[in-house]
């Protein structure tokens, strides 16, 4: 029992020192490892922490001792001191809390980005939903990580083809795809179907210019989202029958003119 307490007692007090081989009054040798874990290691006898901590890490400080995190570095010759990747880490980012002290990287308070919008033209396949009116996606696009946005569109839609059709109305909406229409959701729930496009000229023009915003919600989302603009336009057939074969939608895409340019597409988000 004796030996026992004697090997108990010296594994104790060497539990803060590097594994050692000790012999015992009785002439045995007892191995006593410290069984470095979560991020320790024993370096001339000390336990340091300096390794990856593998389980869950609590440091808790009083309000004489906070906790400081020194690189080193000066203002002339600054050394990073802190990494945090959480999967949403990304350039520009800041470190927010949530309610309950929980950080992440969160987008800057003002954050904007912007569009793809073609340099030239941009004429898409037509669909149509009737004989006169016919969708076509215009090029355009924009890629946001989740978030609430505001975004915010010019666009100049040209309607043409052999058919020789004559422009009545028309709009423009988005969706998440640009093969096909699927409506996007709005910060209200809604879906959008279309945002009009004024005329500023008679009903027979076959230009339509428009500008708008829509204010879009991703916080759902798990990853980034592409949004693709898509033109709207019901025409007027001036004899030939229209088919998506003779009648094209036409985004008139890096014209600036005189006072463009008059197709853009960009997004800043918003709390």
């Amino acid at each position: 029992m004796k030996k026992v307490m004697y090997v108990l007692l010296l594994a104790q007090s060497t539990f803060l020192m590097a594994q050692k081989v000790v012999v015992t009054p009785y002439g045995e040798k007892v191995t006593v490892a410290t069984g470095a874990n979560n991020g320790l290691s024993t370096t001339a006898g000390d336990v340091q922490l300096g390794g990856t901590l593998i389980k869950p890490t609590k440091i808790t400080t009083s309000a004489a001792n906070s906790l400081e995190i020194n690189s080193g570095g000066t203002s002339a010759s600054p050394v990073s001191a802190l990494k945090l990747v959480d999967g949403n880490q990304g350039a520009g980012k800041v470190l927010t809390s949530d309610a309950n002290g929980v950080a992440t990287w969160q987008l800057a308070k003002t954050t904007i980005i912007g569009g793809v919008v073609p340099d030239a033209p941009f004429t898409g396949a037509t669909r149509s939903d009737a004989q006169d009116k016919f969708t076509a996606y215009t090029g355009c696009n924009i890629t946001l990580p989740p978030g609430k946005w505001r975004l915010e569109f010019g666009s100049w839609i040209q309607i043409g083809g052999s058919g020789a059709p004559e422009g009545w109305w028309s709009s423009i909406f988005f969706s998440t795809s640009n093969s096909t229409y699927v409506p996007l959701t709005l910060a209200n729930g809604l879906k959008l179907n279309s945002i009009i496009i004024p005329d500023l000229y008679s009903n027979s023009t076959k230009d339509k210019y428009g500008t708008g915003m829509v204010f879009v919600d991703l916080t759902a989302k798990t990853g980034d989202t592409t949004i693709y603009l898509w033109a709207y336009a019901a025409v007027q057939s001036t004899g030939t029958p229209l088919t998506t074969t003779n009648v094209t939608l036409t985004s008139m895409n890096g014209l600036a003119g005189g006072f463009g340019p008059y197709t853009y597409l960009v997004a800043s988000n918003i709390d």
